[in-house]
């Protein structure tokens, strides 16, 4: 998605906001199935 733009300065930024916007998105997943697991016992 990010590597279609051409332009680095447009490329670069958009990129790292994507990465880290996942990698949030699924540590809190990993966070949520924890937590179920602890709760299931």
């Amino acid at each position: 998605m990010c590597l279609m733009s051409r332009t680095s300065t447009v490329t670069f930024p958009s990129c790292g906001v994507v990465i880290l916007i996942l990698a949030f998105w699924q540590a809190t997943i990993l966070r949520k199935n924890v937590l179920t697991a602890d709760e299931r016992g």
